[in-house]
């Protein structure tokens, strides 16, 4: 009998695959005794299941040094404490899933996800993160975001970036989306 195995990573990409992209937001943290200052980016992705219940992917991409190391945890942003995120976001918050992803030693950035599941996921989910999400993680995990970015504009079209000197987050963020 043969054996079978099952790539983890291949399945967490499959499963990605029917995610909506919402919207995306700069964000940083100011240095502490117990955590590095950071700079970077979160994207948002939701996917709602037919019976209402669904889940937000946050992807957070890090700006990073070439001198700058990933902490021995593995983790800039975590970890988050299901029971704080419970008693905030109330009984719809199900869970969170803190995934683990290949980290490159030469990429610009550090890659973090996290999957929160809710049931049911809030029909407008741009309100939900602003209004909810955000300030809830700003309380736990000491981060600043800036005005959350809609990924589409009303008429579907992704909103093109405004030219600047450095490559934007929008454009850096298409770039490693691989839709430049």
């Amino acid at each position: 009998m043969a054996e079978q195995h099952y790539d983890v990573h291949v399945g967490i990409r499959s499963s990605k695959s029917d995610e909506k992209m919402l919207g995306f937001s700069v964000f940083s943290r100011s240095a502490s005794p117990q955590r590095a200052a950071l700079l970077g980016m979160v994207k948002i992705a939701a996917f709602q299941r037919s019976d209402g219940s669904g889940y937000l992917t946050l992807t957070f991409l890090i700006d990073r040094d070439d001198a700058t190391a990933l902490p021995a945890s593995g983790r800039w942003i975590g970890p988050l404490d299901e029971a704080y995120l419970r008693a905030r976001l109330g009984p719809r918050f199900e869970m969170a899933m803190d995934l683990m992803l290949p980290q490159d030693a030469t990429s610009p950035v550090f890659i973090e996800e996290i999957d929160l599941y809710f049931r049911p996921l809030a029909a407008d989910t741009l309100a939900l993160v602003a209004e909810e999400l955000f300030p809830v993680l700003s309380d736990s995990l000491e981060l600043s975001f800036e005005p959350l970015e809609s990924w589409a504009d009303p008429l579907g079209e992704i909103v093109p970036a405004p030219a600047k000197s450095q490559p934007s987050w929008v454009g850096r963020l298409r770039a490693w989306m691989g839709l430049n």
